[in-house]
């Protein structure tokens, strides 16, 4: 089950984002989501398969690798960058989905 839905928008080629756009017909999108200075790795889940364009704004779907420690640094609106060796996107947080017991 997500965790968090986030608003993100990957960044062009030309504002130092990736060279290609993010296929997910043959399976899911793993990143590192970046938020309070922490690294958190994540997952699409159960969204369609489609194909990300750089430049545009989509809602995903996140699954968290250790929910426990991620989840206290979300909070509706909370800002935050996507990590591949570098910044590729930036988003902020749509809903929280599942709710943590912990605060930051």
């Amino acid at each position: 089950m997500p965790e968090v839905l986030i608003r993100v928008r990957f960044y062009l080629t030309e504002e130092g984002g990736r060279k290609h756009e993010i296929d997910t017909t043959y399976g899911e999108y793993h990143a590192t989501l970046c938020i309070d200075g922490e690294y958190f790795d994540c997952r699409s889940w159960g969204n369609e398969p489609q194909v990300y364009k750089l430049g545009e704004w989509y809602n995903i779907l996140i699954k968290f690798l250790s929910p426990e420690l991620a989840l206290p640094h979300f909070i509706n609106g909370k800002l935050f960058t996507l990590w591949e060796g570098k910044t590729i996107a930036e988003g902020f947080v749509d809903k929280v989905l599942m709710e943590s017991d912990q605060q930051v």
